[in-house]
């Protein structure tokens, strides 16, 4: 039986973004420059996907989901999964609203890693 308790405000969730301190805030830069181009334009946004591999067990669609919406509106997030087991076959497709976010994003992440805790961390190789 769950009690939940009244009144209490649920924690704010952390920043998750943690790449290098100089890169971090020209790439939030980057980000809303995108999002501000496209919707001044008037245009329709086009989707973008991201392919987003070697994922590690345990990181599963609610905790990828939270961390790639601080980059922009995550429309679709498929992460492959064993038809035998149900686990994860460690790589997953999140679609984007932007596709200029979605490039962003690829190009942010693509030499970092993501950790069982959720931040990012530079790529050693």
């Amino acid at each position: 039986m769950t009690e939940s308790k009244a009144g209490t405000a649920p924690k704010p969730a952390k920043e998750l973004l943690a790449l290098n301190p100089k890169q971090e805030s020209e790439f939030k830069k980057k980000v809303q420059e995108a999002k501000k181009n496209k919707s001044s334009k008037g245009g329709h946004l086009a989707p973008g996907v991201v392919y987003v591999g070697h994922l590690p067990h345990g990181l599963f669609e609610p905790q990828l989901k939270s961390y790639f919406e601080q980059f922009g509106k995550v429309l679709r997030l498929r992460l492959s999964r064993s038809k035998k087991t149900g686990g994860s076959k460690g790589y997953a497709f999140v679609e984007f609203d932007c596709d200029e976010v979605a490039k962003i994003v690829a190009e942010g992440i693509q030499k970092a890693l993501i950790s069982c805790c959720g931040p990012l961390q530079q790529d050693p190789h």
